[in-house]
């Protein structure tokens, strides 16, 4: 799918999630005429939580011609709203009308060209005429749509690594989220810069081959909940959005998982680590969101599940720990952890400065033998960054997304082409650094290395698709 029809797509989710109709007859067109998804394809849909999103996130990886189809299933179920809406963010993205290319055969394949303009359009493999299967962005409805949605009253844009003029909410706790913009019109455009060579050559430098795609990424994001123990997290699904678009980008072939119970995520987590993906990859990324709360000392952080359980962050890292999954040893292997660690508040107060002194290596625990036999730790080249501090909150806005990953898209899509991973990390923890929350509230990211002793370069775009 070309990026203007993924933008399309994308830019308009909230709205195609409230108006889709996947009836059987428009699911039935997508899989049978148009051959958009295959059988399993259209059961998974049906078995998520929310299925016209899922929908949406495989459409725009299915293909040159899949937006055109697509068009052509909500025609024929007479799904008018929905192609307005697809009209509206096509305007407001200052591209052109779509012109639907209907095909003569059930089976035909449209072709994207260039006419002499420039412009890009399908043609069939077959004659149409063009006159009668344009449609219109000019009714009441799209009016009233650009009124209240795209040209809502006091906006002001605002640079996004400057520090917002509206108030933020935390993850799960105080007051709403005083924004009148619609949570479609904030997504990143998410656009990785290339570079013109490859970034770290040496022995210090984590190999990353030309080939694409670099490895595999997981991003398991929790927005609801059973029960009232916590509430909905809105805003998430921006996260999603942003970090897939992100992450294809860098080359990684992206694995989305929503809304899974406790045992749902221990598969999923098992058949992840256990992916033979893994033995030609040069790297992972696992980005997991959601409500948290502070654990013990060996648990770290317990993140909740749909069905309010816990399993704990160190539990996660463990499994990809070289004993454990020995296909990813001697890999980066890259961490994001977005959840409240507690609920203390950071209003920004000073502490003294703690010294150590250097001295006899030892340990707090019982005595370590001591063997002529070398043994090799569990945990190496592991980069783990947490949205918040150790009993802390972590901040999200409703309409934008968590301050983490939108910070961290921004900076990886700007800056990835030149900065290895650790300096990449810092200039997101500096610009969380100027942004304010509710109660005067600040956000540090902590950012562990476990044996991570080498830089990392993701050279986006640099790569030969095997």
């Amino acid at each position: 799918m070309e990026q203007c029809d993924q933008d399309t797509i994308l830019r308009s989710l909230v709205d195609l999630t409230k108006l889709l109709d996947l009836n059987p007859r428009f699911l039935s067109l997508l899989q049978q005429k148009y051959r958009v998804f295959s059988q399993q394809m259209v059961e998974d849909i049906l078995k998520n939580e929310t299925p016209a999103l899922e929908l949406c996130f495989m459409l725009v990886k299915r293909g040159p011609n899949a937006y055109n189809n697509f068009v052509g299933a909500l025609r024929e179920t007479n799904q008018f709203e929905v192609l307005s809406v697809l009209e509206v963010t096509r305007s407001n993205l200052n591209q052109p009308a779509y012109q639907f290319i209907p095909s003569r055969e059930t089976n035909a394949i449209p072709i994207r060209r260039r006419n002499q303009s420039g412009e890009s359009r399908d043609i069939s493999n077959g004659d149409f005429n063009l006159s009668n299967v344009l449609y219109s962005s000019s009714s009441p409805q799209c009016d009233e749509y650009r009124r209240r949605v795209l040209q809502p009253p006091n906006y002001i844009e605002v640079d996004p690594f400057q520090p917002a003029p509206r108030e933020r909410s935390s993850s799960f706790r105080g007051s709403p989220v005083t924004d009148a913009l619609p949570p479609d019109y904030n997504l990143l455009d998410i656009r990785v810069t290339i570079g013109d060579e490859i970034k770290g050559l040496g022995q210090d430098i984590y190999p990353n081959r030309n080939i694409f795609p670099r490895g595999l990424a997981l991003i398991m994001n929790f927005e609801k909940f059973n029960g009232d123990i916590v509430g909905r997290r809105v805003g998430s699904e921006k996260d999603v959005i942003h970090l897939d678009q992100l992450l294809q980008q860098l080359g990684y072939k992206v694995i989305i998982k929503s809304d899974l119970t406790w045992n749902e995520t221990n598969d999923e987590l098992e058949l992840f680590t256990k992916s033979e993906d893994h033995t030609e990859a040069d790297s992972v990324v696992v980005a997991v969101m959601s409500h948290g709360k502070s654990g013990t000392h060996d648990e770290g952080t317990l993140i909740y599940t749909k069905d309010c359980k816990f399993f704990s962050s160190e539990d996660l890292l463990r499994r990809f720990n070289n004993l454990n999954c020995p296909l990813l040893k001697g890999k980066p292997k890259i961490f994001f952890f977005q959840f409240c660690r507690g609920d203390n508040i950071d209003i920004g107060h000073r502490i003294a400065p703690v010294v150590f002194q250097s001295g006899r290596t030892v340990t707090d625990g019982n005595p370590v033998p001591t063997s002529p036999t070398e043994i090799e730790r569990s945990y190496g080249d592991m980069l783990i960054t947490y949205s918040t501090l150790p009993g802390y909150v972590s901040y999200r806005e409703e309409s934008e997304g968590t301050w983490f990953i939108k910070a961290l898209s921004l900076t990886f899509m700007r800056d990835a082409h030149e900065c290895h991973v650790d300096r990449l990390l810092q200039i997101v923890d500096e610009q969380i650094r100027h942004w304010t929350g509710t109660r005067n509230g600040k956000q540090t990211l902590e950012i562990i290395k476990r044996g991570f002793n080498r830089k990392f370069y993701f050279n986006p775009g640099l790569w030969k698709i095997q």
